[in-house]
C-alpha cells in the first residue's frame, strides 16, 4: 500500500480539501480525524506548511495502524529553516 500523505496549510487550505499540495488542508485536527479514518494506508505523513496553527480542538492520532519502524506516522515541516537567531542549525533527518 502506498503511504498517505496529507498537506496542510493553515493560510490557504480548507479543510474540505482533498489535502494535496494544491489543495491543501487548513488544520491538524482535520489530519488527525483523516489519519484515523484511513485503514489502508500502512504509513501516513502529514507535511505542514508554514504559519500560525490554531488549535481550536484536539488532534487525536489513534494508534490503530500499528505502526512499525518502516511504516509509521510522520508529522514535518514543508520547509526547514536554515538559519536560527543568526546561527546556523544542524537538522538531521530520520
Amino acid at each position: 500500500m502506498a503511504a498517505q500523505q496529507l498537506f496542510v496549510n493553515a493560510a490557504t487550505g480548507v479543510d474540505t480539501n482533498a489535502g494535496t499540495r494544491a489543495q491543501p488542508l487548513r488544520s491538524l485536527t482535520e489530519a488527525a480525524r483523516r489519519i484515523n479514518g484511513d485503514a489502508t494506508s500502512k504509513s501516513s505523513e502529514i507535511i505542514v506548511a508554514p504559519g500560525l496553527y490554531v488549535l481550536s480542538q484536539t488532534a487525536l492520532f489513534k494508534n490503530s495502524k500499528a505502526y512499525t519502524a518502516t511504516d509509521r506516522l510522520v508529522i514535518r515541516a514543508e520547509v526547514l529553516p536554515t538559519t536560527l537567531h543568526g546561527i546556523r542549525s544542524r537538522c538531521q533527518l530520520w
